[in-house]
């Protein structure tokens, strides 16, 4: 349990324009992910996720990543596996000193050519380690400790906020996700973006993670109304929506996308962390809806 007070005295400072740039600036929480493992898990699980649905991602198609965090290897990783172009959209410049990822994605780029096995391949049969290596040439070049990423292959959109993106309408064939909606200020918003960028046909994948950020062994977050969550909540770098599974779905459909999968990925197994007195948005969601603490949908356009 946290204490309401302490949130919003954190949540007040970080609206301060000074303060706000200084924890920007200072440490990096993102730099657990710099982790080949990791990466080339992520793109295996949702574009394996749209393949097993009909899609031939990621072979000649654009494809946006929404909150690639602390590095660009997402994309490079489809861009080896056949990508024509990737945009990476974040609302934060987590990947403003590349050069201190130079070791990263030199150690990523050999790993993809010496174990293609790894990558998000539908047909193996199809991948081709020269034409890898020229496509991984193309979209990124190294100088000394600096990096720098072609725009003709990888696009870095950052700060952007995910319901403006500057894509044109229809353009993107696959959209993913990976533990970022959870954190968007207006989902709703956003789910009508994605239906706009994506064309008629195209896919998109997302994991959300639906636990209580502050208070992980419970749900503490879903007692408060929604005024005091946003005076707790508004200014946080991992400001977390309270949106449970049931409304996302409720989302993606008013949007126009047709889920195809929606699928509890996580419970919260003790009930007695849930609390006796609910916020009236969730008051009327079931003892399963509640519950629901990990969430991987997919769909189409």
């Amino acid at each position: 349990m946290y204490s309401p007070i302490v949130r919003i005295v954190r949540n007040q400072l970080a609206g301060i324009p000074l303060l706000r740039r200084w924890r920007d600036a200072s440490g990096e929480p993102l730099q657990q992910y710099h982790d080949v493992s990791y990466n080339m898990g992520v793109c295996r699980h949702h574009i394996g996720a749209v393949q097993r649905l009909g899609s031939p991602a990621p072979l000649g198609q654009t494809l946006v990543e929404i909150g690639p965090g602390g590095n660009l290897g997402n994309a490079l990783i489809l861009i080896a596996s056949g990508a024509r172009r990737v945009y990476c959209v974040d609302n934060y410049r987590h990947v403003d000193f590349q050069s201190k990822l130079t070791a990263f994605y030199r150690g990523l780029i050999a790993d993809i050519l010496a174990h293609p096995e790894r990558l998000p391949i539908a047909d193996p049969a199809l991948w081709d380690r020269r034409q890898a290596a020229q496509a991984l040439a193309e979209a990124v070049t190294f100088a000394g400790d600096t990096v720098a990423f072609s725009p003709d292959r990888i696009v870095y959109l950052a700060p952007c906020e995910a319901q403006t993106m500057p894509l044109p309408d229809r353009s993107i064939d696959v959209l993913f996700s990976h533990a970022v909606l959870e954190h968007v200020k207006h989902p709703a918003a956003v789910c009508r973006e994605f239906s706009r960028v994506l064309r008629p046909g195209g896919y998109f994948s997302h994991v959300i993670d639906l636990r209580d950020h502050f208070d992980p062994l419970g749900l503490a977050m879903l007692r408060y109304p929604a005024w005091l969550w946003h005076l707790m909540s508004s200014n946080s770098h991992g400001h977390v929506n309270r949106c449970r599974a049931v409304h996302f779905e409720q989302f993606f459909n008013d949007a126009g996308a047709t889920l195809l999968q929606s699928q509890a990925t996580q419970m919260l197994r003790d009930v007695a962390l849930i609390p006796a007195v609910l916020s009236k948005e969730f008051a009327d969601l079931s003892l399963n809806q509640l519950q629901i603490i990990g969430l991987s949908v997919v769909g189409i356009r």
